[in-house]
């Protein structure tokens, strides 16, 4: 639901000619824990600086300078989205039982409270872009754990 929601977030805005009026690339990274090491779940998202305009397969630049796109305007619509996703999730059948709480009371804070999208100046510097995306996808929360063949059986 996170990963759905970040991308769909996205596609939709960055799809209006006033704002990008091209399709974005992006890549997402779950991360689980906060700095704290308490449970903290949320991604990360490396999302191209513009997006491809598919009719003249030109790139189109966004019209907010050094950011892609309003910043109250994507952390709105990515609440908007989550929350009409997780109450569809809520009301399956299968789901509901799980739960002792309904989609109301579960959402009455989350509502009123800010989301953070946190948003940084684009950079085409290679060295930048994984030195952020390392520190999501090349660790783990508790110590050092001896990698055994028998973990991956896809190799």
């Amino acid at each position: 639901m996170l990963f759905r929601s970040a991308w769909q977030s996205i596609l939709e805005l960055c799809a209006a000619p006033d704002r990008v009026g091209g399709l974005p690339g992006m890549t997402a990274v779950l991360h689980t824990w906060g700095s704290d090491l308490k449970q903290h779940v949320h991604v990360h998202c490396l999302v191209t600086y513009g997006g491809l305009d598919e009719q003249s397969s030109s790139w189109k630049w966004p019209s907010c300078k050094r950011k892609l796109l309003r910043h109250r305007t994507l952390r709105n619509r990515y609440r908007q989205i989550f929350l009409d996703r997780l109450k569809t999730w809520m009301k399956d059948d299968k789901v509901a039982c799980a739960y002792h709480e309904s989609y109301e009371l579960l959402t009455a804070d989350l509502i009123t409270k800010t989301w953070v999208v946190n948003q940084q100046p684009p950079t085409a510097d290679a060295q930048v872009i994984n030195a952020y995306l390392s520190r999501y996808i090349c660790r783990i929360v508790y110590g050092d754990i001896q990698l055994r063949s028998e973990y991956y059986s896809c190799y």
